[in-house]
């Protein structure tokens, strides 16, 4: 099992909420086919049997994935201070 992107954190986390795949394009700026293909490659990655079972192993494992965590988190930050510079313009 090979580890996950912070990108496909983020598409799971997305999903984790309840979002579908068209909703996770919009938020994502992509769409809903690469969403789906993206996430069918966490699945593969993960061992995962659907959707829901890669977002059980991601988030009921947490101790595994503090370092994902940890990097999705500056990915996060860096994107707020992207916009927040792009909008000072």
């Amino acid at each position: 099992m090979r580890q996950l992107t912070v990108h496909q954190l983020r598409l799971l986390t997305l999903a984790a909420r309840g979002m579908t795949n068209p909703e996770i394009g919009q938020v994502l700026g992509i769409g809903p086919r690469t969403v789906r293909n993206q996430l069918r490659d966490a699945r593969l990655k993960l061992g995962a049997k659907n959707t829901s079972h890669a977002v059980y192993i991601v988030f009921c494992d947490k101790s595994r994935h503090e370092e994902e965590d940890k990097a999705m988190l500056i990915e996060e930050i860096m994107d707020r201070v992207k916009e927040l510079l792009l909008n000072s313009l």
